[in-house]
């Protein structure tokens, strides 16, 4: 679909429509194909078998549930992204969503040690977060559906929320906030600064979580840096699944999971361990800022529309 002769904001606003097209019918197709594996899984009613397992019964499908999450999850955001890209850009779409570069081979295991240092301040802002908002504002239903889904008794179920909570959504999220939204909104700002914290709000607010809202905010504002500052989607795709599947593995492992899980209690790490901790993580963003300089994107490689 070439659209060059066009004006750039023209070419642009021809884009968002387009990209609009492909992420709605991505996820009507993703409702067609859950329900389709939820009736191949025995399932009648997904939504009532969703409100039961809310309410603690029914717990012996919550594997079910989640491979027909992870379908759902699949189409709504990878295969709608992934097909937006080519439709628009066809073979040169791993360059338009910044995939065609892999951040400094320094930089892997420090942005997995950034996600991991950084976790115990997101549970204190998501403990601030969830105490600051009034009661009715507090998605109960939503946060009763996650605990749920956070349940792990065999290794089994450890697989299954890596693949759906780190590995699935980690790289679909990514793919359609900082691969093509953030590129919107720097297109049109031709501000990087604008585009990482513009995409980050949208991020948390597509959640429908105000009581999650701000740590999803700063979550996505630092994935957001890390893919500007590598030069690659594949720095911010890391980072978003090291976060995930730390908080997995934090469930799964420590014998006070269900503690470690609440965001109504205070977090189980003391004042000044978090302090450290993110001391640590500021440290090695810098130096992932560092040693990634001529890697970075420039504001005009996010102008280029083709």
């Amino acid at each position: 679909m070439e659209d060059n002769v066009l004006p750039e904001k023209l070419r642009l606003t021809r884009q968002i429509f387009w990209f609009f097209i492909c992420w709605f019918g991505g996820s009507i197709f993703g409702m067609l194909f859950m329900q389709t594996i939820a009736s191949g899984l025995g399932i009648g009613d997904f939504q009532y078998l969703i409100e039961k397992i809310k309410a603690g019964e029914f717990l012996e499908h919550i594997n079910s549930v989640k491979v027909v999450s992870m379908a759902g999850h699949f189409a709504a955001y990878t295969l709608s992204s992934l097909s937006f890209a080519y439709l628009i850009h066809k073979s040169a779409f791993p360059k338009y969503l910044i995939l065609d570069k892999s951040p400094g081979i320094l930089s892997i295991p420090l942005i997995i040690i950034a996600m991991a240092a950084v976790y115990p301040l997101a549970l204190w802002v998501a403990y601030l977060n969830i105490n600051m908002l009034p009661q009715h504002l507090v998605a109960e239903d939503t946060l009763q559906f996650e605990q749920k889904l956070m349940l792990m008794n065999s290794v089994g179920d450890l697989v299954f929320n890596l693949l759906l909570l780190g590995l699935i959504a980690g790289v679909g999220e990514e793919l359609l906030f900082r691969g093509i939204l953030q590129r919107f909104i720097a297109q049109y700002s031709k501000n990087l600064h604008i585009a990482v914290w513009g995409t980050a709000i949208l991020f948390s607010m597509i959640h429908f979580q105000p009581e999650g809202f701000i740590p999803r905010f700063l979550l996505g504002t630092l994935l957001g840096y890390l893919s500007v500052w590598t030069g690659s989607l594949w720095a911010s795709i890391l980072g978003h699944v090291s976060f995930n599947s730390i908080q997995v593995l934090l469930f799964y492992f420590l014998a006070d999971a269900d503690k470690l899980g609440s965001i109504y209690q205070k977090p189980d790490f003391s004042i000044g361990f978090t302090i450290l901790l993110t001391g640590i993580s500021i440290f090695v963003c810098f130096v992932i800022w560092k040693t990634n300089r001529k890697r970075a994107l420039k504001p005009l490689e996010y102008s280029v529309i083709s």
